[in-house]
């Protein structure tokens, strides 16, 4: 695949669009969809995404409920064939003051997903203040696509209550910190994300004692998409010591947790995560300004969430995670900067099944659930609150769609739709084998063959991975 994009160029445009304001003015759609020979445009595809994420929105709740010492908006009193938004109140908060928010899909009362939704994340003045890389606010209207699109028969949440998690804190959900960057405007930012969240597992916990939930759950689902994800494998185990279950689920849609050299522990302890993450050996590697996302996730995975199922939806050429380690490295330089500045598809990919080979490395003595992943041969950026949920197969979705272009568009960058292939495993139904404890086993398309030390394309699955299959209760 043709991609000219050469490293100054990347550099000036994350530069001049980041650190002296402004993601670039190009539309969406020539942002995302670029033609075959077009230098990606990073901050671009970043604006592209979160306008995308919010075009996604489009139901209108059936009720809203203000939280207070007189009503504490029970799951038995909210419309019980639509989906209701909560305003909890409290400490909660957008970061930059507005009110937070929080969605319920009614369904099963003994089948619950709890979903961190994503939305780019805001770590500096230049990323929050100048034009903001992460969602500020709560749209007025609801997800209605990918697993909250309640009439698609293909859905295994389809009959699930659902809990959505928004999110506008720009932390990645972890955060608890306030930030003075001045300025003109005096901009003060109020990054809450976990008391955001923990005002949501307040409300839910609620409802097992009073029989608006069952107790124990058939099926509990901790999930989450890009930042979301990022929330799912940290606060996981916070979820599910809240409630309680028969069986538990993880399942983490797109974002690993490939970070420049240097830059992940001390973001993770300016957010003011550090009280939030689930053990004193990951908070004191946290305030020591060390903690990577893989450490949190092994950590669950082994010791946390020993019987459950945990599962990973990856695009092998993730353009909006390569995006963000791409704006990482301008905004926060470190000694090693010169050896990761940015970051290619190939070593993106070869980065992820790294982290994805530790994963499995502490999964693989359990005696009951076990981590497998999904692995789609796309630039995709996203799959459960998505559309693609249901077009995803390990070959790529149909129409294709490429962040970094190639021959899948045409001249004007206009997607040219390619025939799905039929034979390939798809997705929604691998998916529902996981959920339904039936055999799961990592799904790639590609030669298995170990990864490679040039990391100079992605048409490969990684062997060491290939033959793990979720094991069965």
């Amino acid at each position: 695949r043709a991609m000219m994009r050469s490293a100054a160029s990347r550099a000036l445009g994350v530069f001049w669009a980041l650190a002296l304001g402004g993601l670039a003015a190009s539309s969406a759609q020539t942002a995302v969809h670029s033609s075959k020979n077009t230098v990606l445009d990073p901050e671009g595809v970043i604006a592209a995404h979160l306008a995308e994420l919010e075009a996604a929105k489009t139901t209108a709740p059936a009720a809203t409920c203000v939280m207070s010492a007189d009503d504490a908006c029970p799951l038995a009193e909210l419309p019980a064939e639509a989906p209701s938004r909560i305003m909890p109140g409290g400490a909660t908060t957008c970061i930059f003051g507005d009110p937070y928010a929080f969605d319920v899909y009614p369904g099963a009362p003994d089948r619950v997903v709890v979903y961190f939704e994503g939305g780019g994340a805001c770590w500096d003045k230049a990323s929050t203040v100048v034009d903001p890389l992460c969602t500020t606010s709560i749209s007025d209207a609801l997800s209605s696509e990918g697993i909250f699109d309640r009439a698609n028969a293909k859905s295994p949440f389809a009959n699930d209550t659902i809990i959505k998690i928004n999110y506008c804190s720009g932390d990645c959900h972890v955060g608890d910190v306030v930030r003075e960057y001045g300025g003109l405007k005096n901009e003060t930012v109020t990054q809450r994300g976990a008391l955001n969240v923990h005002a949501v597992l307040d409300w839910l916990a609620a409802q097992q004692p009073s029989k608006n939930v069952a107790s124990p759950l058939a099926r509990l689902v901790v999930s989450g998409s890009s930042a979301g994800s990022i929330a799912a494998q940290v606060l996981a185990s916070n979820v599910t010591a809240r409630l309680d279950a028969s069986r538990m689920y993880v399942v983490l849609d797109s974002y690993v947790g490939v970070f420049p050299d240097g830059v992940e522990g001390p973001l993770i302890a300016q957010f003011g995560a550090c009280p939030y993450v689930p053990t004193a050996a990951l908070r004191a590697q946290c305030e020591a300004d060390e903690l990577r996302l893989q450490d949190v996730a092994a950590t669950q995975i082994r010791d946390l969430l020993p019987t459950a199922r945990v599962a990973t939806l990856l695009s092998k050429r993730d353009a909006i995670q390569i995006s963000y380690y791409d704006a990482l490295s301008v905004t926060e330089p470190t000694d090693s900067l010169v050896d990761s500045l940015f970051l290619e598809p190939p070593e993106f990919y070869a980065s992820a099944q790294r982290i994805l080979e530790t994963s499995y490395a502490v999964a693989a003595d359990r005696s009951a659930g076990d981590a497998v992943a999904f692995v789609v041969d796309t630039d995709l950026h996203t799959y459960l609150n998505d559309a693609y949920l249901y077009d995803a197969t390990t070959d790529g979705v149909a129409p294709s769609f490429d962040y970094f272009g190639g021959e899948d568009y045409d001249a004007e960058g206009r997607a040219v739709r390619r025939a799905a292939e039929k034979k390939k495993q798809g997705l929604v139904q691998w998916l529902a084998a996981f959920l339904g404890d039936d055999e799961c086993c990592e799904a790639c398309e590609g030669a298995l063959i170990a990864i490679p030390s040039n990391d100079q394309n992605t048409t490969y699955c990684d062997a060491a991975l290939a033959s793990r299959c979720a094991a069965t209760p």
